[in-house]
């Protein structure tokens, strides 16, 4: 996620705590580069596990396509030491095997929710599905109005949201 004044570092500081357990947390994302917070979030996610994935739909997929460029690459000394990690590699790459296909995220992760944003995700669309097992709900905003619309989740609509109906308060920085 993006620091404040950006949507996303808006939208994670103006939740409640608590709500939501940030891999990594809010504070040391915004002070760690792009790469270095999806590896840190990989790491966690593995250890912590994951129930919702918001992320752009072009990062979503670059995600699931290193799934199968690592597989081969694990290190299991490592692994030992880490034992639910282990597990949930373990649990993934049997179901891969027995799919015939590369390591995917569905593999691992059984997400409750997964939400996408950009101008791509309906090019994303199912690609997205096939890597992660469930559709994403797509929500489109910009720094200025970080939430324009958020589509339903039974799909098939869009709900706009006006300038009046958000809290301009909601997305203020937290002390």
């Amino acid at each position: 996620m993006a620091p404040p004044p950006y949507a996303t570092g808006s939208i994670a500081r103006a939740l409640p705590d608590g709500l939501f357990n940030f891999l990594p947390p809010i504070n040391q994302a915004e002070e760690t580069s792009f790469e270095e917070r999806i590896q840190q979030g990989f790491d966690m996610a593995l250890s912590e596990g994951l129930d919702l994935c918001l992320a752009m739909s072009s990062v979503t997929v670059a995600i699931g396509n290193r799934f199968g460029q690592r597989s081969g690459n694990t290190n299991l000394k490592a692994l030992l030491k880490r034992p639910k990690v282990l597990a949930r590699l373990a649990k993934g790459i049997i179901k891969s095997k027995l799919a015939r296909r590369p390591l995917l995220p569905k593999d691992i992760w059984t997400l409750k929710g997964l939400i996408t944003f950009g101008i791509d995700g309906t090019i994303y669309r199912e690609k997205i599905k096939d890597m992660w097992g469930r559709y994403p709900l797509d929500f489109h905003g910009c720094t200025e109005a970080p939430l324009i619309a958020m589509q339903t989740w039974d799909f098939p609509r869009y709900d706009f949201y006006t300038p009046s109906s958000i809290s301009l308060n909601s997305f203020r920085k937290r002390k």
